[in-house]
């Protein structure tokens, strides 16, 4: 069975402090031709909102994650998002690879 290596992932929780106003994800660089994957968690109860810029995340062009919903973005950094939710106590989870598994 193969062992996975803690440092090839990192995963940020993130929340909105209040409803309504988008925050900017924290930077972390991310490796030209990797994805990061962005998921709410089951456990939310209401939509979180993933948007270019705040105004987006808040009402423009963004995509609506529903609980357990993932998606993947191919950015540089993540500083390049913005989410807002429905929920302050809602969770967005960020996995950000940090270097490629072994083959």
């Amino acid at each position: 069975m193969a062992q996975a290596n803690a440092n090839l992932l990192v995963v940020l929780a993130q929340t909105v402090t209040s409803p309504g106003t988008a925050v900017q994800l924290a930077s972390h660089p991310v490796i030209d031709g990797l994805d990061v994957v962005v998921t709410a968690r089951v456990t939310n109860t209401g939509s979180m909102y993933v948007g270019t810029s705040a105004a987006n995340a808040q009402s423009g062009p963004r995509e609506v994650f529903g609980f357990g919903r993932s998606a993947s973005y191919k950015i540089d950094n993540t500083s390049r998002l913005f989410v807002d939710a429905d929920v302050s106590s809602d969770v967005l989870e960020v996995r950000i690879p940090k270097e490629e598994a072994p083959s």
